[in-house]
């Protein structure tokens, strides 16, 4: 009797199922890379896209599978509800012409011995002006031990506004190369005071990137700490009082009230790049600096580094080149 078991389960396996004997599947393609076009959400779901305007596209059906032969493909390109391509051929070239998000859908038919049967697969398609590339976000946590120190870092804050945040890659110690990929949470652990910079860097699906910076004082451990003192100013252009908070290298905090202006002094590495983050009016903005390079800091509808917005009156060097111009017809009159 055990003879005919297994012969019969392998029978059984490869009996076609009436509702399984066709599996519709494309992806699309780049006309001209034929790189595959593609965003997956946290949850795992495939949205086809960003696909920019006017870009040439191949949609590729050709790796659905069926143990009958296939008849034909059909395709519902721009979601209308109506078959745009159809014919035997499992590739077709298609481009959009308006940005949208288009509810594309294929179906293939295959010849059975008693007849036809088919299924079909809908993807939508994300058509886009322009790619916008991604943000960079690190949260961290400094958590002192015995004989050493923990900084915890948590880049999932990190965002891409016209899709999602494709992969990661961490430098743990400034030096340029990546030390952790493919993952949104590592750590760093050391045992000696010192300064120490994290660059992160996210890739998106459309193979934009961006990176920021953050770095760490860390002064509770053993070993040397090269400081220096460095004077900031802060000036307030909001036109009443405003609560402002510094924090230098993830570390030193100075909080204070700025009414129009205020210098402050501030401890800095004197041998490498500083973080700055500051904090006011609601808002958040982390800087960069040196030791050499003087810092002013303006607090108004945005917090900005640097000179002053001068505020001219429209068209006032229209109107300079206008005199100029006027000056110059009367002297050859």
């Amino acid at each position: 009797m055990k003879k005919f078991v297994i012969p019969f389960i392998l029978l059984c396996l490869f009996i076609p199922n009436v509702h399984a004997r066709v599996d519709a599947k494309f992806k699309i393609l780049d006309f001209e890379t034929g790189r595959q076009i593609y965003m997956k959400t946290p949850d795992g779901k495939i949205i086809y896209g960003n696909v920019l305007v006017g870009q040439k596209l191949i949609f590729d059906g050709t790796e659905s599978n069926s143990i009958y032969p296939i008849k034909e493909y059909r395709w519902d390109l721009d979601g209308d509800g109506e078959w745009d391509r159809e014919g035997p051929g499992g590739k077709t070239i298609y481009s959009y012409d308006k940005p949208g998000i288009y509810n594309v859908t294929m179906m293939v038919i295959v010849r059975t011995p008693d007849g036809t049967d088919a299924d079909k697969i809908t993807h939508p398609v994300v058509v886009v002006e322009k790619l916008l590339p991604p943000v960079a976000i690190i949260d961290s946590k400094v958590i002192y031990e015995r004989n050493n120190a923990t900084i915890y870092l948590n880049g999932s804050a990190s965002y891409d506004p016209d899709g999602y945040i494709h992969s990661y890659g961490w430098d743990l110690n400034g030096d340029g190369k990546w030390d952790k990929v493919m993952v949104n949470k590592t750590e760093l652990k050391v045992n000696k005071n010192g300064y120490y910079t994290v660059v992160l860097t996210v890739y998106d699906y459309d193979l934009l990137s961006n990176s920021t910076t953050k770095i760490f004082k860390i002064d509770k451990l053993d070993g040397n700490l090269n400081e220096s003192i460095k004077t900031i100013e802060i000036i307030n252009k909001l036109g009443n009082a405003t609560d402002v908070k510094i924090v230098v290298n993830n570390c030193d905090v100075y909080n204070l009230t700025v009414e129009k202006e205020k210098a402050i002094n501030i401890s800095i590495n004197p041998d490498g790049l500083n973080e700055i983050d500051v904090f006011a009016n609601g808002k958040e903005r982390a800087f960069l600096i040196n030791a050499t390079n003087p810092v002013k800091i303006f607090i108004e509808n945005e917090i900005y580094m640097g000179k002053e917005i001068e505020k001219k009156t429209p068209g006032f060097e229209f109107i300079l080149l206008l005199i100029a111009l006027l000056l110059f017809a009367f002297r050859n009159r």
